[in-house]
């Protein structure tokens, strides 16, 4: 049996294509700057000496580093909604094409949220690690001519 590829719809579906493209992008956007923004606020919490600070930012890391990401998102598509007391309404293929950013429905709110936490969990890591390096690069700092008070200072 021979096959010959048509590519047609995909020609046919190529602005569709490009929409669906250009809304990946603007929610990769969102969930990158809301994660971005609590990694932030979440490596501050981790490497604070208060305990009402670091208690709940350490459960929060170690909660979502030590689950899947395939848990964290059949949690947040299956039972976050539950929890919420929130109707999850499932789009029609009809639907897909006239998308607007707008019109943001709770399940895709959802998943951009278990993204938001994938992307929070890494930066507060990657934060708090370069927060306990500070001290001890001190003394190679030291050693270029800064003093102390100049390393601390930056």
């Amino acid at each position: 049996m021979e096959y010959t590829w048509d590519f047609k719809v995909i020609l046919d579906s190529f602005p569709l294509l490009l929409r669906g493209l250009v809304v990946t992008i603007e929610l990769w956007i969102l969930a990158f700057a809301i994660g971005l923004s609590l990694g932030f606020a979440v490596s501050l919490a981790r490497v604070s000496s208060r305990g009402w600070l670091n208690g709940p930012a350490i459960g929060y890391v170690e909660l979502f580093r030590n689950t899947p990401v395939l848990v964290q998102l059949i949690w947040f598509y299956y039972a976050f909604p539950i929890v919420l007391g929130a109707q999850l309404r499932v789009a029609p293929i009809a639907e897909i094409g006239e998308f607007d950013l707008h019109k943001i429905t709770p399940s895709l709110l959802s998943a951009s949220r278990s993204f938001e936490v994938s992307t929070s969990r890494t930066r507060t890591s990657s934060w708090r690690a370069s927060a306990a390096a500070v001290p001890a690069a001190c003394p190679n700092v030291m050693t270029v001519g800064v003093s102390r008070v100049d390393a601390r200072a930056s």
